[in-house]
């Protein structure tokens, strides 16, 4: 039977609407830009594992809700992500605990990074979903 690996990921934004993306180092998803977030653990939840990932990589405790799911695959590996979204200010970090750094970015600012490709498929639904609201 395949394993699945169950992931959760935060879309955050700030005040401007912009979206906060974690930049990876070079030895690690090779400095690609994500979503904070990461895998759930055995036995949580995935509304406890994206508060435990949140706090384990900001040191913060933002409000976040749950949007949707969703199924990833490349090569071998399949994945259920799970997709929040909160709201998150930089003077809330308290402090930046994994990564090569962060930054804002506007929605047209995003086509132009190198974004890994499961944080690109959860903000390309995420968007969609926005702009169908508003058909």
């Amino acid at each position: 039977m395949e394993e699945i690996k169950e992931l959760v990921f935060c879309i955050f934004r700030n005040s401007k609407g912009k979206f906060l993306l974690q930049k990876k180092t070079l030895d690690y998803l090779e400095g690609s830009w994500t979503l904070f977030g990461g895998s759930v653990e055995e036995g949580e939840k995935p509304t406890e594992s994206i508060k435990r990932e949140i706090y384990e990589e900001l040191e913060t405790e933002p409000k976040m809700n749950f949007l949707f799911e969703l199924v990833s695959e490349k090569g071998e590996n399949k994945s259920k992500i799970y997709i929040f979204e909160g709201n998150l200010e930089l003077l809330e970090i308290k402090k930046i605990k994994e990564g090569a750094g962060l930054a804002f970015f506007s929605k047209e600012e995003l086509n132009n990074l190198k974004i890994f490709f499961n944080s690109r498929k959860a903000i390309d639904i995420y968007l969609k979903r926005k702009e169908d609201m508003f058909l």
